[in-house]
């Protein structure tokens, strides 16, 4: 079994959106031209040279006027905007080599904190990043939409 993770080009924006579409909500799923924002990095996740899940990170600039609780200032924080799995991958661990990746990757960008959120029905990806000790910081009311659903902000200082 062959695992590796990598940057895309532009060549891979199809693939990413088609990912998207195969593992999240209509309306949580992310369009080519959403991939295409400058400031994020894209990686695709393969089993043996076929992908099966992606991730994408951002330098954290902004924090939601919606958030519950005091907001931390967002200069040094890495944010996971996605960890995506196709279902038929999921809790086969996949996930876990994503995550440890994606905190191997902010301690080599010299980030100091990293910042993800998650609807709060979404039980997997919450004891996902608790198993990594994020923890979670602060309810963000109606952050999702079709359906409607609060998200947990989950954080995690490297």
């Amino acid at each position: 079994m062959n695992i590796a993770i990598r940057a895309t080009n532009n060549d891979d924006i199809p693939l990413l959106a088609e990912l998207d579409k195969a593992i999240y909500l209509p309306a949580d799923a992310f369009s080519e031209e959403d991939f295409m924002d400058p400031d994020y990095k894209n990686f695709l996740l393969f089993l043996d040279n076929i992908p099966i899940g992606s991730t994408v990170l951002a330098p954290h600039k902004t924090v939601a006027e919606s958030y519950s609780a005091p907001l931390p200032s967002a200069e040094g924080t890495l944010y996971i905007i996605s960890t995506a799995i196709l279902p038929q991958f999921q809790r086969s661990g996949f996930g876990s080599i994503v995550k440890a990746w994606q905190i191997a990757y902010a301690r080599r960008n010299n980030f100091q904190r990293i910042v993800t959120n998650t609807r709060v029905s979404n039980r997997g990806s919450i004891a996902l990043n608790q198993k990594f000790k994020f923890r979670i910081t602060r309810v963000i009311t109606n952050y999702y939409s079709d359906p409607s659903e609060d998200a947990f902000a989950l954080e995690l200082d490297i």
